[in-house]
């Protein structure tokens, strides 16, 4: 017997379902996807991965007006998105 059931394992279901377990609560999560929902694994985390690289591909851009030279600022995208 559970004290609750949440349905959806994105971020709102995973903190609610922590918090009331941490609580006492015995809880059964639904998830009919992947854990963690469409910002962990599609949406805000990856995004974040793909701008960091840009943002360091801006600052080699850059590093001619700092007297670096000799970066070739050649991107793998398939390595980006793997990371």
């Amino acid at each position: 017997m559970y004290n609750m059931l949440v349905i959806g394992g994105g971020s709102a279901g995973l903190v609610t379902a922590i918090i009331a377990a941490g609580l006492g609560a015995k809880v059964a999560l639904i998830e009919k996807h992947m854990m963690g929902g469409d910002c962990l694994n599609v949406g805000c985390v990856p995004s974040k991965a793909v701008i960091r690289s840009a943002n360091i591909m801006v600052q080699i851009m850059k590093a001619k007006d700092f007297g670096i030279t000799g970066s070739s600022g050649k991107v793998d995208f398939g390595e980006v998105m793997e990371r």
